[in-house]
């Protein structure tokens, strides 16, 4: 599992085994640096105090303390802004989300110190500088990643002039963080003067330095045009599509979202399964005309222990309240479960119940985690009563939530929670589409001959849990034949996909289910930073619409996904094919 976290400054998270790792990096990815530019960063790090900017440092780090990428943050206090000063990935993971996940946390930091954006500098795509036709196309690419946030060059200026003719001519940018923020003469002109001083100050003289800010002097500050990504509005394409099927109010899919899933949040270690995946998933989905909100039911603590060990839910409860607030425990220590001597200390047992050390316990989490399976079960209700599809939009996910056991950003799992809950009234299948094997699911329904568990998913030789997910785990005793794994390889397109899914779909036949519960991974989605398939939209629309050909009462509960900007887009065209598969 890959992590996008915040380093702070202390001997022992700030390792010479990391400062290694990201010197090489930086080296790797700006052959220009010197070293003295790289020991310069580690020591205004050290010593924020030094110059204006307080230095921050964000890496994506997988389970092993490997980086991937890094990104570098100069934060200017007295003009209330952010420089964005260095980003980078390792060779050959251009184009896996990483960068597109480290620069998404940056700015979820920008947000909570409430500044006003974020400026740096890009290499323009103007052929007259960058003859080179690979560099160019290099620098549309970049110009192209950032579009997607909503952050274009600002124009008017000189300052792609360059400094000699060894720098590069470069745009300033700006991220607004989704605001429309109006940049004045005046305050352009000291961010400016800010920048080249006290970041390019050696080699930037006087009479550069003063030409460029006083080519910020008219008003007013205009930023360029999208050139890359298409401005369009998505709402009216959905409105056609669902005006010309005929959407009736008993057709739309009750969207049940928790109104606590926001006090679940761990900037400190940028914690990839943040707050707002469900806002960037809403955002768009509620632009369609499908959809019909609706809040959770509060269900008594009893419905969890129908998957989870009563002992599991007890500790859950009681460390939950321990935790001060805005405190987090990650597992340090993965005792042998001798189930008759867990540790004592209540600290200590949180890896006697987690299978990962990604996965933290903070306050409150009990109430969090719980207030997601309401989500779900409400949905279920909802289908149970005679409702078409429900959606449980929901975080922190569950499917790698066993009957004993929590991990993989998962604590409760609320998708077997629901089904259990409708398999009292008939059968159920449940399909996960999760890049990420669903174990807990897996083992919640090993034993039992009403539930039937597919789950299409990355080879878990090579990806989380690495554990569970194998060909041939069948189910056992009244179990066998039950429980379908289709372990696929890493980088397989849409194609691919649906392909395979389509192989799976005769099984859910035969089994004739009265309920299909839909566990909904978005990590398929191209560019993915946890993921490595290629997915697109019109792919994930195809997935939906497959299923919902079955046109058995569908219960989707979500859970990953991490590619921000792709995210509501991509819920929103599953759920499209699932509508059509359904109703037309």
């Amino acid at each position: 599992m890959m992590k996008i976290h915040r380093i702070f400054y202390n001997e022992t998270n700030f390792s010479l085994y990391l400062q290694d790792q990201i010197r090489a990096l930086l080296k790797k990815q700006f052959p220009r640096l010197i070293p003295d530019e790289i020991d310069q960063v580690f020591n205004l790090f050290k010593n924020p105090t030094r110059i204006g900017f307080n230095t921050m440092i964000f890496v994506a780090e997988d389970s092993q303390n490997n980086i991937h990428g890094v990104v570098i943050v100069l934060h200017e206090y007295t003009l209330n802004c952010f420089y964005l000063d260095y980003i980078a990935v390792l060779p050959g993971k251009g184009g896996s989300g990483i960068g597109g996940a480290l620069y998404q946390r940056v700015r979820e930091e920008a947000r909570t110190f409430n500044v006003m954006g974020i400026f740096f500098d890009v290499s323009t795509d103007n052929p007259a500088h960058f003859p080179d036709v690979k560099k160019l196309t290099q620098n549309k690419k970049r110009l192209k990643f950032y579009e997607e946030f909503g952050v274009y060059p600002i124009i008017n200026d000189a300052y792609s002039e360059p400094v000699n003719d060894k720098s590069p001519h470069s745009f300033l940018m700006f991220d607004g963080l989704g605001e429309k923020r109006t940049l004045s003469s005046q305050y352009m002109q000291v961010v400016v003067r800010v920048i080249l001083e006290q970041r390019y100050g050696d080699v930037c003289p006087y009479q550069y330095v003063e030409k460029i800010v006083e080519s910020f002097e008219i008003e007013p500050i205009l930023l360029r045009e999208p050139r890359y990504i298409k401005k369009r509005e998505i709402v009216d394409a959905q409105e056609i599509i669902f005006q010309n099927l005929g959407v009736l109010p008993n057709q739309k899919i009750k969207i049940i979202m928790s109104d606590i899933q926001k006090s679940h949040h761990i900037p400190e270690r940028g914690y990839l399964e943040s707050p707002v995946r469900i806002s960037a998933i809403w955002r768009e989905l509620k632009k369609s005309r499908i959809f019909d909100p609706h809040i959770p039911h509060d269900y008594p603590e009893e419905i969890l222990y129908t998957v989870h060990d009563k002992e599991f839910i007890d500790y859950f409860r009681i460390i939950s309240k321990s935790i001060a607030p805005k405190k987090y425990i990650y597992p340090v220590t993965f005792p042998a479960r001798n189930r008759s001597r867990p540790p004592k200390d209540l600290v200590d047992r949180v890896g006697y119940y987690c299978v990962d050390n990604s996965t933290p316990l903070i306050h409150n989490i009990f109430e969090i985690a719980k207030r997601a399976v309401d989500c779900a079960m409400t949905g279920a209700e909802f289908i149970l009563n005679g409702k078409g599809m429900a959606y449980a939009l929901v975080r922190p996910p569950g499917h790698h939530a066993e009957a004993n056991l929590f991990g993989g950003f998962c604590y409760f799992n609320n998708t077997a929670i629901a089904a259990h809950f409708l398999s009292q009234h008939g059968r159920v299948a449940v399909i996960d589409l999760d890049y990420h094997h669903g174990n807990g699911t897996q083992q919640i329904f090993y034993q039992r001959s009403d539930v039937l568990t597919i789950s299409l998913h990355g080879d878990p030789d090579l990806n989380y849990p690495y554990f569970s997910g194998f060909l041939d785990e069948i189910g056992e005793g009244e179990g066998i034949g039950m429980n379908v794994n289709v372990p696929l390889p890493n980088g397989i397109d849409g194609k691919r996909y649906i392909s395979e899914l389509k192989k799976v779909i005769p099984r859910i036949i035969q089994f004739a289910p009265q309920f299909l519960v839909i566990a909904l991974g978005l990590y398929p989605a191209k560019k993915d930073p946890t993921g490595t398939w290629q997915l697109l939209e019109s792919d994930f629309e195809n997935n939906g619409y497959a299923l919902g050909s079955l046109k058995i009462p569908t219960l989707v509960v979500q859970e990953g996904g991490y590619l921000i900007t792709k995210l509501g887009k991509n819920a929103l065209s599953f759920f499209i094919g699932l509508w059509k598969g359904y109703y037309t």
